[in-house]
């Protein structure tokens, strides 16, 4: 099971405050998460910086609500994307959405970058 589906990680967000920076793997993003986020860390919560790696589950898709209720609850959050060997724009398209505050957006690939078509 993807770690974003997984009770007990939400739980263990719930028990967290006050986060002011939090680094993730997109697989661990989700709709829950980013409501959890706004409601334990509003007001806290001013960076937030997701890692999108090409080797990395990705099924899970974010709706804008769920940014939006984060940036609601997290005035100052700033959000940086860095994608990984993920250089196809449909690949990039569907992380990136218009309701996250986004400040910061890296593409990155290796000299021996492949175009994989399973992501």
């Amino acid at each position: 099971q993807a770690i974003y589906a997984l009770p007990e990680f939400h739980q263990h967000f719930r028990r967290l405050r006050h986060l002011s920076v939090l680094y993730l793997n997109y697989n661990c993003v989700s709709d829950e998460l980013l409501t959890t986020l706004g409601e334990t860390c509003g007001g806290t919560l001013t960076d937030l910086n997701i890692k999108v790696h090409y080797m990395d589950p990705h099924f899970q898709r974010i709706w804008g609500m769920s940014w939006h209720f984060l940036r609601s609850a997290c005035a100052k959050l700033q959000v940086a994307f860095i994608f990984e060997r993920v250089l196809l724009y449909p690949d990039v398209k569907q992380c990136l959405l218009p309701d996250m505050p986004l400040s910061s957006l890296e593409l990155t690939c290796n000299n021996d970058y492949v175009v994989h078509r399973d992501w």
